[in-house]
């Protein structure tokens, strides 16, 4: 029922949303063409592709995150041991623990953003239809929590607004009709913001989860859940701010908490702010297993909200991440 739902919204365009995947849809570019299911073991037969970067107006944001996660090893999420290239210590090794690969439940935060920029940037399909960037974001996150829900019905949702400030608009709850009607809510609708303190969300996250804690058997044991931020960034012009406080930094230091980020922009140009905005986003990647897309396309923007089904802990490092469909052979 669910799969039909979305399959009715969505027009030409994002219905083969895993088949059709624009090789500029996100910070780097894959060869397309996969499924992303909730558990790895489902994925057979699957050839990493080598990273193609193509000279486009986005190189420059991709090539940050490359920058960033090049060296981690990917295989089984194991971190690589802190080594060195050309005498240059590498950044960003991960000192947690190995956590097992299970599908255990998520608690998902769904942020949204409602800055006037949402409303301002358009996009337009293959059809000849525009939308705004917060139609694209309402949408993918509608099928996003349609098809999470149906991987795992144990999985909850929650769904935060924030412009200048963060609110939580519906706690978490396994109902996926209940997050779909908060999206349609009137209260959904676009302000004047200046800048976006991060720190703000992440205490507006804090005060309505509390993250399982991690102790000597967490490398064995799979926790009771794990919470998972998803962040839909819409602005151009407005490099959000990054306050380090407590609350930030305690959910950051645990292993059960993970911070994705879908970054709908405008083409990237002289006149806006995109790679500066993008830089502080890859750094909330404050464990090496975050997927953070940019995209500034009609149709990637529902593909990357595809690419984040997968299970935090089950799916492979981003730079690794291959997507590719198995063909069925016919029955004869």
């Amino acid at each position: 029922m669910a799969s039909s739902i979305v399959k009715n919204e969505l027009d030409s365009d994002s219905i083969n949303i895993v088949q059709d995947i624009d090789t500029k849809s996100g910070p780097n570019t894959y060869t397309p063409n996969a499924s992303v299911n909730d558990t790895s073991s489902n994925i057979k037969d699957v050839n990493i592709p080598q990273c193609n970067l193509q000279s486009t107006a986005n190189d420059n944001l991709q090539n940050k995150l490359t920058e960033s996660k090049e060296h981690l090893d990917v295989s089984n999420n194991k971190p690589t041991e802190n080594e060195s290239v050309d005498g240059k210590p590498l950044q960003n090794e991960f000192h947690g623990p190995i956590l097992p690969s299970v599908n255990c439940p998520e608690k998902i935060i769904l942020c949204l953003d409602l800055s006037d920029e949402m409303n301002t940037t358009t996009f337009k399909s293959k059809a000849g239809d525009k939308y705004s960037g917060l139609e694209l974001g309402k949408r993918a996150i509608r099928m996003f929590v349609l098809h999470k829900s149906q991987m795992n019905p144990k999985h909850e949702f929650a769904f935060l607004i924030f412009h200048e400030d963060s609110t939580m608009i519906q706690s978490f709850t396994p109902r996926a009709q209940d997050i779909l009607t908060a999206l349609d809510d009137s209260i959904i609708e676009t302000h004047t913001s200046g800048p976006f303190n991060l720190a703000n969300l992440y205490e507006t996250i804090k005060a309505n989860i509390e993250v399982p804690a991690a102790n000597e058997t967490c490398e064995l044991l799979p926790p009771p859940y794990i919470v998972r931020v998803i962040l839909v960034y819409g602005r151009s012009q407005s490099v959000p701010v990054v306050t380090n406080t407590t609350a930030k930094e305690e959910l950051e230091s645990s292993p059960y908490f993970f911070t994705d980020v879908l970054y709908i922009h405008e083409s990237p140009s002289e006149l806006n702010q995109c790679e500066e905005i993008f830089n502080v986003l890859c750094k909330l990647d404050h464990n090496g297993f975050s997927y953070i897309f940019e995209v500034c396309k009609y149709t990637p923007i529902l593909n990357s909200g595809a690419k984040l089904l997968a299970h935090p802990l089950q799916r492979p490092r981003q730079l690794e991440a291959c997507y590719k469909l198995k063909q069925e052979e016919a029955v004869s």
